[in-house]
């Protein structure tokens, strides 16, 4: 399985070290060809987030191929992008 798509994610508020974070998550659908889920995240009995995924089926004959980076959600350049704000500590609303 690989993350196909991020469907939807909506952030209420930042958290913080120290929050202590639950992740819940329901499978919404799943067959041969992959799976959708929903799910929440909460810091106390705060909810902080809320994510829609789909994941894609990769059959094992095609386990051993190479897929272009373009083909993926997080590729280097995103990478890069959460470094530079690591480094900065600044945040883009």
């Amino acid at each position: 399985m690989i993350l196909a798509k991020i469907g939807r994610a909506t952030f209420f508020r930042l958290t913080r070290p120290g929050d202590t974070l639950t992740f819940s998550a329901r499978i919404d659908q799943l067959s041969e060809q992959g799976a959708s889920i929903s799910g929440t995240v909460t810091a106390g009995a705060e909810k902080v987030a809320e994510i829609e995924l789909m994941f894609s089926h990769i059959d094992q004959n095609l386990g051993r191929l190479e897929f272009p980076e373009h083909n993926f959600v997080f590729t280097e350049q995103f990478t890069e992008l959460l470094k530079t704000y690591r480094t900065s500590g600044s945040i883009a609303i």
